[in-house]
């Protein structure tokens, strides 16, 4: 049986960037807005204003100044957005959850995907890194049971602190993964069919987990020889033909 969701063990690893004040303060000691309207019209709006920052130039300092305090102020609100969808949640996916706040947390989640693709591709990883953090904020707050959507979202979080030299942080998110999605390879395990496309996708999350770990000398509650195995299994599972 697979074990609860990582919502509550990993919630607290998502930090700002060293290099980059950090949103959550931001948004806690910003003043008070309106409880969001139950349509999509302050999705769209937020999604306007991302649209018109993945047309910008980034990827030099000159051309990132004008910008840079619109670009955090976007990132601030996308977060208060997302709290908003994390207190009305009602503790989803084991309670009931209405379409209005599932759909924001899910445009929450390709917002911050988007920006996250859109900050790497411009090298700058101080805001690649707080827009990866709010993509897998928002993805544990209505999708944390879909490990083909955690997956991708925790990887980024974890690159970035490893690029960032916070190793703690990135080491502490490879085992987060590692420890919520090692079920699914003992359930492919078994089989003898190739996963579909959903589940390759976060046993390759799974993968490349394990194999920072090995590459960080960082196993935590699996020995190397474990991470190993677990990876060679994975070979094994992943090289299956539909």
């Amino acid at each position: 049986m697979a074990p609860a969701p990582i919502w509550q063990r990993i919630l607290d690893l998502f930090r700002s960037a060293p290099t980059q004040p950090s949103l959550r303060s931001a948004s806690a000691s910003a003043p008070g807005v309106e409880t969001p309207s139950r349509d999509a019209a302050i999705d769209q709006a937020l999604a306007d204003r991302v649209n018109a920052v993945l047309e910008l130039d980034l990827s030099d300092r000159d051309a990132r100044e004008p910008h840079r305090e619109n670009i955090f102020a976007l990132l601030v609100d996308i977060d208060r957005r997302i709290d908003w969808v994390k207190e009305n949640a009602n503790g989803y996916p084991n309670g009931t959850i209405s379409g209005n706040v599932w759909f924001a947390g899910y445009r929450m989640a390709a917002l911050g995907e988007r920006l996250t693709e859109h900050f790497k591709a411009a090298g700058w990883l101080g805001n690649e890194s707080n827009a990866a953090n709010l993509w897998a904020k928002a993805t544990l707050s209505v999708c944390s049971h879909y490990h083909d959507m955690v997956g991708p979202a925790m990887l980024a979080v974890a690159d970035c602190a490893e690029r960032l030299e916070d190793l703690d942080e990135a080491i502490r998110s490879y085992q987060a993964v590692v420890a919520d999605f090692a079920w699914l390879a003992d359930e492919w395990n078994e089989e003898t069919v190739a996963p579909p496309e959903d589940q390759r996708l976060a046993l390759s999350c799974l993968k490349t987990a394990a194999e920072r770990l090995l590459a960080l000398e960082a196993s935590g509650e699996r020995s190397p020889a474990q991470l190993a195995t677990l990876i060679a299994t994975l070979d094994d599972i992943l090289a299956r033909q539909a």
